[in-house]
């Protein structure tokens, strides 16, 4: 196995181990009553719903127990691709099922889309034929390349909805007067100046969304953009109150880690 391929085959197992088991035992909060108005999106439609919770709990075990299953498959002693993807495809699509349920609701809290995504490019993108010495190395660039237009897209839709406001004005400071609870990070923001809100938009805004893209140019770039966004979720549970389920999303952003994964940039023709 040469090493791109082993670490490929590492991220896998990052996604289908270690970040698997933090949505998994860190379970779903959410507040009284979220689930008393089914409104069904996308395939949901087809479906009745709401679901038990004996039925919910019953997809939540086996969408854990496959993706054990497709961790321990990528064992090098025990890999074979078919065995994998033969395990990795339920993984994905039990975890559509479970995860998604909860969006069904009115309410969207997109703390493990990311993590779907990523799991969903893993077990289906297909390897590539005509090139048998890696064939598996486009799905890499394929990865990051969604989640900087992730970050990038969530900066537009701020753009299109709010405009330069989100770092012009008090707009964040009344964002932040407007918590249920001010956390104590919130709390001393709120008697910072207006300047330091404005800001901490404009980095919000330009530097971690917006210039997402560039994480793609190179090694340094992307190792910066890994930990900018690991300090975003980290600083947005802390100021905001938003919990902790945005943490699964810093798993997915480890491909861009390693050097030999994220020396293939996108942006380059071969």
């Amino acid at each position: 196995m040469n090493l791109r391929k082993l670490q490929l085959q590492i991220y896998r197992a990052l996604i289908f181990g270690p970040a698997t088991w933090y949505i998994f035992f860190k379970g779903h909060y959410y507040p009284d009553n979220f689930y008393e108005t089914w409104q069904p999106i996308s395939f949901y439609h087809l479906l009745s719903g709401p679901w038990s919770q004996n039925f919910l709990d019953g997809l939540r075990y086996l969408w854990f127990i496959f993706c054990q299953f497709t961790f321990i498959s990528l064992y090098p002693r025990f890999y074979k691709e078919r065995n994998y993807r033969l395990l990795s495809v339920p993984a994905t699509l039990l975890a559509i099922l479970f995860l998604g349920h909860d969006y069904n609701f009115g309410t969207i809290y997109h703390g493990t889309h990311l993590y779907v995504a990523v799991c969903l490019l893993l077990s289906l993108a297909p390897k590539n034929r005509k090139n048998r010495d890696s064939p598996y190395d486009w799905h890499i660039p394929l990865i990051k390349s969604f989640i900087s237009f992730m970050l990038f897209s969530a900066g537009l839709q701020k753009i299109f909805k709010g405009g330069v406001d989100w770092f012009t004005t008090d707009a964040l400071f009344i964002k932040m007067v407007l918590l249920p609870a001010h956390p104590p990070l919130a709390s001393l923001l709120l008697e910072a100046p207006l300047w330091v809100h404005q800001l901490l938009g404009f980095i919000i805004l330009i530097v971690v969304q917006l210039s997402a893209p560039l994480a793609l140019i190179s090694p340094v770039t992307g190792l910066f953009y890994f930990i900018l966004w690991s300090l975003f979720h980290i600083g947005a549970s802390l100021i905001f109150s938003v919990g902790t389920s945005f943490y699964s999303q810093i798993f997915c952003y480890a491909i861009f880690l390693s050097p030999s994964l994220i020396k293939h940039n996108p942006l380059k023709r071969n």
